[in-house]
């Protein structure tokens, strides 16, 4: 990452908006959700 010219990198978990926090329809695709996204700075 950072030879292609980003100063930041990290992973990121999937997150409920604190709305559908309560809601069980979530449950159990949060304990293992499928899915990873990153977030980067580039200089």
């Amino acid at each position: 990452m950072r030879d292609a010219g980003f100063k930041d990198f990290q992973w990121v978990d999937a997150m409920l908006d604190p709305v559908e926090r309560t809601d069980p329809f979530w449950d159990d695709f949060m304990v293992q959700a499928p899915l990873t996204a990153f977030c980067a700075t580039r200089t």
